[in-house]
């Protein structure tokens, strides 16, 4: 099975990404408890790098990092998954894009687990996000 990808900004999540290069995740539920139809990794990315003017899609760089017990695994997050022109943004030279990610398929919801989870581009790393399921 896929993990389902958008790269939709969701409202009440991101109204304002940091003014400073960076990238920012979250954990989003559409019902009050963590459920295995239900979570997604929701983030953001604002970036002025000269280093990364190559890359015509940022989004292609993305990288997800999860630890749990002591084992740690890392995916690009897009693969082959198609991106279109409008996706990033362009602001003040801020490269802006958003995406959301189903951790469903990536992530065990059968047994107590208790994750750490970050994404990076490049040389940006995001904030730490905790999940217990």
């Amino acid at each position: 099975m896929t993990n389902i990808l958008n790269f939709t900004k969701k409202p009440n999540f991101f109204d304002k990404v940091s003014t400073e290069s960076s990238v920012e995740i979250l954990i989003g539920s559409e019902e009050s408890e963590i459920s295995q139809k239900n979570t997604w990794l929701l983030g953001a990315f604002r970036i002025k790098d000269d280093n990364l003017n190559h890359l015509t899609k940022l989004h292609k760089a993305l990288v997800i990092t999860w630890t749990s017990n002591g084992v740690s695994k890392t995916k690009n997050l897009v693969n082959d998954t198609f991106i279109f022109p409008d996706d990033e943004e362009i602001d003040n030279k801020f490269r802006i894009g958003y995406f959301n990610y189903d951790l469903s398929d990536w992530l065990s919801f059968n047994d107590l687990q208790e994750y750490y989870i970050t994404v990076s581009l490049h040389n940006h790393i995001s904030n730490t996000i905790y999940l217990a399921t």
